[in-house]
C-alpha cells in the first residue's frame, strides 16, 4: 500500500528525473526575468518619486510690493506694470484691497516698474535686478496725487552683491507673505 504522501514524493522525483536541461534554463529565464521586472518597476518609482521634487524649481523670480497714497493708506485696483528693460516685455497686474501687487513669475533680468492710478500722477521705478529664483520688494511705491499724465521716475537703488556666498535672501513681513499668498491662490 501507498500513502497519498509516498506517492507525491514518487511523481515529483519522476518529473526532476525527466525534465530536460533546456527546461531547466526555461524556468531559470522565467525566474530571472521577474527578477528583472521586479527591479525595473522599483527603480521605475524610484525616479518618479525623485523627479516630484526637482519639478517645482524655476529659474523665474518675483517682484512684490506695495503702492500707498500721499497719506499713506493704501491705494486698491491700482495697475502695475513690470517691464523687462532688455526684452521690453511687459507684465501687467493690480494691487489687492490691501494695496499689494506681486509678480510670481519674471524671467531674470532688470526691470522697471510703472504704478497708474486715476486720481494719481504716473510712477516708474527704474533699476529692480532680479536674478535667477530671486525675491524682490519693490518696498512701498507712493503715489503723489495728480493728473495720470504727469510722469515720476525713481531710480531704484541697487543692493550690494554679496560675494563671499551664493546665498540669496530678503524679508519679508508677514502681512505680505499672507497678501503674496492670497494672490497665488486667486
Amino acid at each position: 500500500m501507498f500513502s497519498c504522501e509516498g506517492q507525491k514524493a514518487q511523481r515529483n522525483n519522476a518529473r526532476t528525473h525527466t525534465e530536460t536541461g533546456s527546461q531547466r534554463a526555461a524556468i531559470s529565464t522565467r525566474r530571472s526575468a521577474k527578477y528583472f521586472l521586479h527591479l525595473l518597476s522599483v527603480f521605475c518609482l524610484a525616479v518618479l518619486l525623485s523627479a516630484g521634487t526637482a519639478l517645482p524649481q524655476s529659474a523665474n523670480g518675483l517682484i512684490s510690493g506695495k503702492v500707498e497714497d500721499p497719506q499713506g493708506s493704501s491705494v486698491p485696483g491700482a495697475r502695475v506694470i513690470a517691464t523687462n528693460q532688455l526684452t521690453t516685455v511687459m507684465q501687467t497686474t493690480q494691487t489687492n484691497e490691501s494695496g499689494y501687487f506681486v509678480f510670481p513669475e519674471l524671467l531674470p533680468g532688470t526691470y522697471t516698474l510703472s504704478v497708474e492710478k486715476d486720481g494719481f500722477e504716473k510712477l516708474e521705478k527704474t533699476g529692480f535686478v532680479l536674478l535667477t529664483a530671486d525675491r524682490l520688494s519693490a518696498g512701498t511705491l507712493a503715489l503723489k496725487l495728480g493728473a495720470t499724465t504727469t510722469l515720476v521716475t525713481v531710480a531704484a537703488q541697487n543692493t550690494p552683491v554679496q560675494t563671499t556666498s551664493s546665498e540669496q535672501s530678503s524679508i519679508i513681513s508677514g502681512t505680505e507673505m499672507i497678501d503674496d499668498c492670497s494672490e497665488l491662490v486667486v
